[in-house]
């Protein structure tokens, strides 16, 4: 995670130009920690609405998310938890993120190593841990065991990964943003390792939690051998955001080398609904861009080009005869949720040198 981690990462624009989560990404988690838990000990799913009164009474007791960056997923766990501890290893990132009276954040790797805990933390207290797009950096094997210290028993571990942006209804904007992303003239050269994992949607993974699931959007992206998938494929339609799976998100050659790489345990299931996206101006996705590992390191090694991705920008427009810098394009993702519950004897982390 070295380049998030720079001090001189720009986190002001990381946490105004990312892709946000939906709330029902929170629904969708709560949901599976209740029918986890012992029959006297289930909470309340039901999530707070703008009409509802407060529920404080009701919510679940700790959340902790783990490299949470400038903090967007504490944002939508923080109604449903008593409190939400944001971890990040980049004080930079912290500091950009917005302050939440349930939300506070602290110091720390995923791997336990010199976590600026409050003493409210306790082993096998916190009743959901949380990883949005940054389990590729960890250690796993030493976050694994971390993250089974945290959790109660019967705790639930949340993944969540997204893949590149997709302009589904710009189709010849979006073959020069595939040049922009994977040209060897352009930023293929200069992407960490971890952006191959995600693109996977870390579908090679064995994970060792119990019952584990894993929940994709769109449906297309469920592997053939899943019971479901292949009457979701052939129900779904290019209707991004309105509930059904979008077909055309990948090619066919692309579309079977994601299945054949998802050879990780767990269950492959539909996601009820998008649980991310983004309306971006083309002036903000160029800031979004910009807040890309891959550009950073361009970038570096060519100090006199930062116009790179703004003219990708400029050149996709013309092509498809848009003018206006500040018209909304929709931007979608492929993307999942990892779901798995602690019922996994824990391995007591390994001391660090």
């Amino acid at each position: 995670m070295a380049t998030f981690s720079d001090p001189t990462f720009n986190a002001g624009l990381y946490e105004s130009h990312r892709p946000r989560y939906f709330s029902n990404v929170a629904e969708q988690i709560l949901a599976y920690h209740a029918t986890h838990q012992p029959p006297t000990e289930q909470p309340d799913a039901t999530l707070t609405s703008s009409t509802a009164e407060p529920r404080s009474s009701k919510r679940l007791g700790l959340a902790v998310d783990l490299a949470t960056g400038t903090g967007q997923l504490c944002k939508v766990l923080g109604p449903q938890f008593d409190h939400v501890y944001g971890l990040d290893i980049s004080p930079t990132m912290i500091s950009a993120a917005e302050p939440l009276p349930n939300v506070s954040y602290h110091l720390g790797s995923a791997e336990g190593d010199n976590p600026a805990w409050p003493d409210s933390i306790a082993p096998h207290s916190v009743d959901v841990v949380t990883v949005a797009e940054a389990a590729h950096w960890f250690d796993r094997p030493r976050a694994w065991s971390y993250i089974k210290h945290m959790l109660k028993p019967h705790g639930t571990l949340a993944v969540i990964s997204y893949s590149m942006p997709l302009l589904l209804d710009k189709p010849k904007a979006a073959q020069l943003l595939t040049a922009l992303i994977s040209g060897d003239d352009m930023l293929a050269p200069f992407w960490e390792p971890g952006r191959y994992e995600i693109e996977t949607l870390y579908g090679h993974w064995d994970i060792p939690f119990g019952d584990l699931q894993r929940h994709y959007w769109p449906h297309s992206l469920l592997p053939p051998s899943s019971d479901t998938a292949i009457a979701d494929a052939a129900g779904a339609k290019n209707d991004v955001g309105k509930g059904n799976g979008n077909t055309e998100t990948l090619d066919a050659e692309q579309l079977h080398r994601f299945w054949e790489s998802q050879t990780g345990n767990g269950v492959h299931l539909p996601a009820p609904q998008p649980f991310m996206g983004a309306l971006m101006s083309p002036t903000q996705f160029v800031a979004y861009m910009q807040t890309w590992s891959g550009y950073k390191r361009y970038i570096q090694a060519h100090p006199d080009r930062h116009a790179i991705i703004h003219n990708q920008v400029e050149r996709m427009m013309a092509a498809e005869g848009c003018q206006d810098w500040d018209a909304p394009w929709p931007i979608s993702f492929n993307h999942a949720l990892i779901l798995g519950t602690n019922d996994v004897p824990e391995v007591p982390p390994r001391p660090t040198e």
